[in-house]
């Protein structure tokens, strides 16, 4: 079932690097798209895969747009993001 989550944080190229890496290693979870223009990330899975992907995206500082934006969450936005360049 394909899912679609908005998200925040999302800046550019790196980031979409980092979070497709990082969703493609949960379980149940295939074709991950970050749509870095409108912050949609897109993906297939089951349902049980959900609440992992959310809880996954939220510690690599992309939380989902209806949750809290701590400045924390977008100190490791940044974090994620420079992994995403360089790895």
């Amino acid at each position: 079932m394909e899912q679609e989550l908005e998200i925040q944080n999302l800046k550019c190229g790196g980031c979409a690097t980092t979070i497709s890496t990082e969703l493609m290693k949960i379980e149940g979870i295939s074709n991950v798209v970050v749509d870095e223009n409108s912050s949609i990330v897109r993906f297939d899975s089951n349902s049980d895969s959900i609440p992992t992907a959310i809880n996954r995206l939220k510690q690599l500082g992309y939380p989902v747009s209806d949750a809290e934006n701590s400045i924390l969450s977008k100190a490791t936005s940044y974090v994620s993001c420079m992994r995403g360049r360089v790895g």
